[in-house]
């Protein structure tokens, strides 16, 4: 198989929004991995987390107010970070990177937020922006499917309702 046709593949593969039903955890030591059932040649891969990102100091003033200029995207990770009432969460931001490869050759590469607080939040979100393609979207969707938090489905609900998710070409990927 070519190497174009194999990104078409995977392509039309991120843009179905059942595939995240299609991807199972493989147990990795060192590294989170999904495997697509239906090939055992693609799979989503983290391949490694850059520090803190974030921390509490970030959102909120010395007197533990939400800081009042920040961002959509900000106040995005802040609704997500609020499912732990603690918001202890809002110290474990780190940025992830998450390939998507083929026989191990990596396909598309794409830099996330992983928001996580010990078994009640362990989810991604994209890393800059609250405009992603539905491409994306579905990958996020795949990636948070196969998190065992607790509170998975709110973080979902939240996604689902604060993203613009926008229709792809296959330029776009």
């Amino acid at each position: 198989m070519k190497m174009d046709e194999i990104k078409k593949d995977i392509y039309c593969l991120l843009k179905d929004s059942k595939a995240k039903s299609n991807f199972e955890k493989v147990e990795k030591i060192s590294r989170k991995k999904l495997t697509y059932k239906y090939d055992k040649n693609i799979s989503i891969s983290l391949l490694h987390k850059n520090k803190t990102k974030y921390s509490y100091d970030y959102f909120f003033t010395k007197d533990k107010v939400l800081k009042e200029n920040l961002s959509d995207f900000e106040k995005f990770i802040v609704k997500v970070c609020e499912i732990d009432s603690s918001l202890s969460c809002t110290d474990d931001i780190t940025q992830q990177e998450w390939c998507i490869e083929y026989n191990n050759l990596p396909i598309y590469r794409c830099n996330l937020l992983n928001i996580i607080n010990l078994s009640s939040i362990d989810f991604v979100i994209p890393e800059r922006s609250l405009d992603i393609f539905d491409f994306e979207h579905n990958l996020l969707e795949i990636i948070n499917e196969n998190s065992y938090a607790l509170f998975r489905y709110h973080a979902i609900n939240i996604i689902q309702n604060e993203l613009n998710i926008q229709e792809s070409t296959f330029q776009n990927f």
